[in-house]
């Protein structure tokens, strides 16, 4: 599994292999675990405005998200 993410204010993408690696989680501001089949997510951070999870397959389970999802 990979999952990348962004901070607020850092232009870098970070590389990770699990959603518990993830420090400072209340100020990411981008997931990208496109393909990583994925049934479920955690918790998103409130500063979150970029989610990208297609092809997994939690993305046919999912009814509705306050956020952007490409």
């Amino acid at each position: 599994m990979v999952i990348k993410i962004k901070y607020q204010n850092d232009h870098t993408e970070y590389y990770l292999n699990s959603f518990d690696k993830i420090k400072n989680y209340d100020n990411v501001v981008y997931i990208n675990c496109y393909e990583n089949k994925l049934t479920v997510l955690p918790k998103l951070p409130n500063s979150l405005e970029t989610l990208i999870c297609d092809s997994n397959p939690l993305i046919k389970n999912l009814r509705y998200i306050n956020i952007f999802i490409y």
